[in-house]
């Protein structure tokens, strides 16, 4: 008697306890981001310059680069300034799913830390999902947390619209973007402050 109720018992956790692992590996890689735009951010308000972070949609890949190197008034053994991210491994096993701002998968930052246009990131681990939107007027960071295979089936439910119009853009999980040349996000991993994986 005591195996079944143990059983029942479990029946009903596991699955419970593996959906809210989910969501909450999302809601970290989701705050990664964030965080990650926020020190994009800071960094171009202490180098006074552009900097850009790139999404690689697909991809669990994203990073942040100057704008403008050359522009930098720092020595040759200096490493530069921004990081290459990975959010394919633990605690996170997402990617970013789209990206869509002014100037397409990349968000630019004025060197005083102003965003150049509205924008949003949606990332993804397959059950769950987290945007990431940024308002350019009130410099902004937002995360919302929604179940992914939902919205996809009905945008119109409780998806904030700037998500929903997104999602028909959103691409599906290609690893070999992990590992694939970036030209940009390559020169910042040989030469950088920061490298995560």
């Amino acid at each position: 008697m005591v195996v079944v109720i143990v059983g029942v018992v479990a029946a009903i956790a596991i699955p419970r306890f593996a959906n809210a692992s989910s969501r909450y590996r999302v809601d970290l890689a989701a705050a990664r981001v964030a965080s990650d735009i926020e020190l994009t951010r800071d960094t171009a308000r202490s180098v006074s310059a552009s900097m850009t972070v790139r999404f690689v949609e697909g991809s669990a890949r994203y990073g942040s680069v100057a704008s403008n190197p050359g522009a930098l008034n720092i020595g040759p053994t200096t490493p530069k300034p921004g990081f290459v991210s990975n959010i394919s491994g633990e605690p996170y096993f997402a990617y970013v799913a789209a990206a869509k701002f002014g100037t397409g998968p990349q968000l630019d930052i004025t060197p005083y830390g102003a965003f150049d246009s509205d924008g949003l990131v949606i990332v993804t681990n397959g059950t769950w999902g987290g945007a990431i939107s940024v308002d350019s007027k009130t410099g902004t960071i937002t995360r919302t947390i929604f179940i992914w295979p939902a919205v996809l089936a009905n945008p119109e439910g409780d998806t904030p619209s700037d998500v929903a119009a997104l999602l028909p853009e959103s691409k599906p999980r290609n690893r070999t973007l992990d590992t694939a040349p970036d030209t940009d996000l390559d020169a910042v991993a040989g030469n950088n402050v920061r490298v995560s994986k």
